[in-house]
Parts: structure tokens; sequence; C-alpha cells
């Protein structure tokens, strides 16, 4: 019964894991997708600056408003490179934790499995699991079966 509720416990946690991975990812994409529009944006107003100064016949390079959507792009575009490492970071994290909890669980599990081998040997309840005792078991239950008839 108990590895019935280990098995539920396990569920239940990884669940929580997951949505707890989910929601801080699902947020800061959310972060990515607002930067993009963003971005969306310099790159127009940049078209538009761009297409003025030549117009007019002017140095892209010395315009300032052109250098100065030229510089909110390149910060938009390390902003979105944060967020997507913040996003590999929050994953990896979330994996060594779920390792480290298997990990905990297996040890758990052997130090069931242990105490359970231990309380058989002091009881004198071990079972032997070889075929010659499985053979006398099933030669016992057809003698008696003779001896009924």
């Amino acid at each position: 019964m108990s590895s019935f509720l280990n098995e539920i416990r396990d569920g239940f946690e990884s669940v929580i894991d997951k949505t707890e991975e989910y929601g801080k990812i699902g947020k800061i994409k959310v972060d990515v997708a607002g930067l993009n529009r963003q971005l969306d944006k310099y790159y127009a107003d940049l078209g538009k600056a761009t297409f003025e100064a030549v117009s007019e016949k002017q140095d892209v390079n010395e315009n300032e408003h052109i250098q100065d959507v030229i510089g909110k792009i390149k910060e938009c575009q390390n902003d979105i490179a944060n967020k997507q490492a913040e996003i590999a970071e929050i994953k990896r994290e979330k994996e060594l934790e779920r390792e480290k909890r298997a990990e905990e669980r297996q040890k758990e599990k052997q130090a069931r499995e242990d105490q359970k081998k231990t309380t058989q040997t002091q009881s004198g309840d071990v079972e032997d699991d070889s075929d010659a005792s499985d053979i006398e078991d099933a030669t016992l239950v057809d003698e008696e079966k003779d001896e009924k008839k």
C-alpha cells in the first residue's frame, strides 16, 4: 500500500514541478514576445529614419536618431538573449532537481527493501526464491492432494 501512496506522491510532485517550471517559462516567453514586438517597432522606425536620411542625402552613420534606434535594437536583442538564457537555466535547474529527487526516491526504496529483508531475516520469514524450493512445495501440495483422496 505504501508503494501505491509513494507513486501517487511522486506523481503529484511531478505535476507540481512541471506546473512551476512551465509557469516560470511561460512568463518569460510572454516577456520575450513583448520584446519581439518592440523590436519590430524599432526596425520599422529604423527603416523610416534611414529612408528619410537617404532621401535627404544625409550620412546615416551621423544621424543621431538612426544611431539611437540602432542602440535600442541592440539592447532589445540582448534582453531577448538574456530571457532565453533564463529559460535554459530554469530548465537545467528543474532537471537537476528532478534527478536529485529521483535519486532520493531510489535511496528510500532501497532502504525500505533493506529494512524488509532485515525484518524477514530476523523473524525467519525469508522466502527462498530458488527453483528447488518451488519444486519441493509443488511436491508437498501433490502429496497432500493424494492423501485426501
